[in-house]
């Protein structure tokens, strides 16, 4: 911890503020930020990174999507997507206290329907939150922007398989994909 420059990248990359209370990252959260944002910065490759279960996912997606906007060039959409709507209303209120969101409730970033979160898409907002039952449109013409869209799976070994992930990579084409995820439910409930 205490080498200068994982030290300074630790202070300035991995420390927030939920609703006042200070916290700074857990080793295992660090690491994992680490290689994702090199898969996703320098390879242009998504990934997953497999957490215990109550180990700071939402934290680990909030520490990758405020070092990937503070150090790189751009302005990529940040698609947060889960698969229950109490899971985001929980991420992206964890969003907004940790001010992320630069003052903006969370709840202008949060797609109400399918219809929406298309709009959203084509509008390059900062974030976007939302549920992998929005990409409901199999016939919905695919989205190639001209700036980055990564994609933040929670739960991704229940939201990245099925229609709704299938109409979802069509949609996205060029999408990176990171998804976040605990231990399974069950034994046949993988990605």
């Amino acid at each position: 911890m205490f080498y200068k420059k994982r030290f300074l990248d630790l202070v300035h990359n991995f420390v927030i503020f939920d609703k006042g209370i200070k916290k700074v990252c857990r080793y295992n959260q660090y690491y994992a930020i680490k290689r994702a944002q090199h898969r996703l910065v320098d390879k242009h490759r998504g990934g997953i990174v497999w957490h215990t279960q109550g180990s700071g996912k939402s934290y680990s997606m909030l520490f990758l999507a405020q070092k990937i906007r503070r150090k790189f060039e751009g302005s990529p959409t940040f698609v947060v997507l889960t698969d229950r709507d109490e899971l985001n209303k929980q991420i992206s209120d964890t969003f907004e206290n940790c001010g992320l969101l630069g003052g903006v409730k969370a709840s202008k970033y949060i797609a109400q329907s399918g219809d929406d979160l298309i709009g959203k898409l084509k509008s390059n907002p900062s974030f976007i939150f939302t549920l992998i039952q929005k990409f409901n449109d199999e016939n919905a013409t695919p989205i190639t922007p001209d700036h980055d869209i990564i994609i933040l799976s929670d739960e991704a070994h229940r939201s990245q398989n099925g229609i709704f992930a299938d109409n979802m990579c069509r949609v996205l084409p060029t999408a990176s994909r990171i998804g976040f995820t605990g231990t399974p439910l069950f034994k046949y409930d993988n990605i």
